[in-house]
């Protein structure tokens, strides 16, 4: 049995012009100010975690703030 899926906030910089193709595989909420970017995205396990983490520095945006959320 896995674990339960984790809630994550991602503050994010860089351009808003969406569409976040790397996030069509997510269940996530998306809002931007500028150039920043905040996600509140429902994630399964740390691997999948680092996948994203990845795509989001491919995309050329930068992480300033990962919490995780209370389920």
């Amino acid at each position: 049995m896995g674990a339960a899926a984790e809630c994550y906030r991602l503050e994010l910089e860089g351009p808003t012009a969406g569409p976040f193709y790397f996030l069509q595989n997510h269940v996530a909420r998306v809002q931007t100010s500028g150039t920043v970017i905040t996600l509140d995205i429902t994630i399964r396990d740390q691997s999948e975690l680092l996948g994203l983490l990845r795509q989001i520095r491919d995309h050329g945006l930068i992480l300033n703030t990962l919490t995780r959320l209370k389920n």
